[in-house]
């Protein structure tokens, strides 16, 4: 009997027949390299990205791709990705998914700084083709609270939360911006507003609306509800938390879940669940050499959770070389106050904050050089808005 083809593999076949007649089709590579992702066949599918560069070295979907695939990859790499990204937003007609890789680019290795610049610049070039939205405010909120700058995060948030009418919306960017400041007075607040605006619905969130809630939860001790709303929401035998939204967001995730069961005592759970995830960050960073500060963020507070110290300050030791800049967000979250005391790491967070003044040195003054509320105040009230 015949084995059936699935979609993706007839896609990729497709595909394939289509580059064969016109290898100078672009946009086939770059949904070649899809089909080739979706079946966990990695390497083809970045070699496939590389080719259709070749072809176009100026399209986005490819570049981006590309990009987000090499900042995974060292330092060299690194650099390679954010040339490719320059490249694309100094174009005439700058599309807008380059600039959500090159902010998460330079999110993810520390550039904390020039996450700001982009994001504007973003946001710039946003509005004059769609209009402003509040998602823009909302990033820019956050961007701000990394650097502990709480004033101008607290002023783009009342911004955002004016333009967002869905009650799962607001606590999503409000409870991620306290949990940065570790305002848990104020995480509370957030979370009975959620439940009195959705009343008995809050059983139905989902996803990362679902993860929000029970994070914020766990933040402020109530861990019964956010491992009840964890436990409902992902199917824990396939570490769902992990697959359901970006890999390294669901990972962080999964962690908090991890620290919640052995807050209540269920100690044979939270070992099982973090010797998985363990195995998980070891496919990445030994078997498939992934260097890349997210990771080895997680990868310490699996090791600090364990209660493995040492192995965590070495983690987070790569997290720093490939630019970790999240000093805030540590200093803040529960998870990590066993970690935090350790004297080699507080050492590594001493200097980290150093680098994080530094930039907010900068930013600072690029925003005493140029008044960029009044610029978004201009934009939103401008005619046809």
């Amino acid at each position: 009997m015949a084995i059936r083809e699935t979609k993706v593999e007839r896609a990729e076949r497709s595909l394939r027949l289509a580059l064969d007649l016109d290898p100078s089709l672009a946009i086939g590579y770059a949904w070649l390299s899809r089909a080739l992702l979706k079946q966990g066949r990695t390497e083809e599918a970045h070699a496939v990205q590389e080719q259709g560069l070749l072809v176009d070295p100026l399209n986005p979907i490819l570049s981006a791709s590309i990009a987000s695939w090499l900042t995974e990859l060292g330092e060299r790499e690194r650099e390679r990705a954010e040339r490719i990204l320059l490249r694309l937003v100094y174009l005439p007609a700058r599309p807008a998914h380059a600039y959500v890789v090159l902010w998460w680019h330079y999110f993810t290795t520390g550039q904390f700084d020039k996450t700001l610049h982009w994001a504007k610049d973003n946001i710039r070039a946003y509005v004059a083709s769609e209009g402003p939205h509040s998602r823009h405010a909302g990033y820019l909120a956050w961007d701000y609270e990394r650097l502990g700058l709480i004033e101008d995060a607290d002023y783009w948030m009342a911004d955002a939360m004016v333009n967002t009418p869905q009650p799962e919306d607001k606590f999503y960017y409000k409870a991620w911006q306290l949990r940065i400041r570790g305002d848990l007075p104020g995480i509370q607040v957030e979370i009975d507003k959620l439940q009195t605006a959705l009343g008995t619905d809050i059983d139905e969130l989902q996803g990362i609306y679902a993860a929000m809630y029970a994070a914020a939860n766990i933040s402020v001790a109530n861990f019964d509800v956010g491992i009840d709303v964890f436990e409902n929401a992902f199917d824990s035998e396939s570490l769902p938390i992990v697959y359901s939204m970006g890999i390294y967001q669901g990972l962080g995730f999964s962690h908090v879940l991890a620290y919640a069961y052995q807050q209540v005592g269920r100690i044979d759970e939270a070992d099982v669940l973090l010797n998985r995830l363990h195995e998980q960050l070891n496919t990445y960073v030994v078997e498939e050499n992934i260097d890349f500060g997210p990771l080895h963020h997680v990868r310490a507070q699996n090791f600090g959770l364990r209660g493995d110290f040492d192995a965590a300050a070495d983690a987070l030791e790569a997290a720093i070389k490939a630019g970790w800049l999240r000093y805030i967000w540590v200093m803040n979250d529960p998870t990590w106050a066993e970690m935090i005391a350790n004297p080699r790491i507080a050492r590594m967070l001493d200097d980290v904050k150093v680098e994080l003044e530094r930039q907010r040195a900068l930013v600072e003054q690029a925003d005493a050089e140029h008044d960029f509320r009044a610029e978004f105040a201009a934009m939103q009230s401008a005619p046809g808005d």
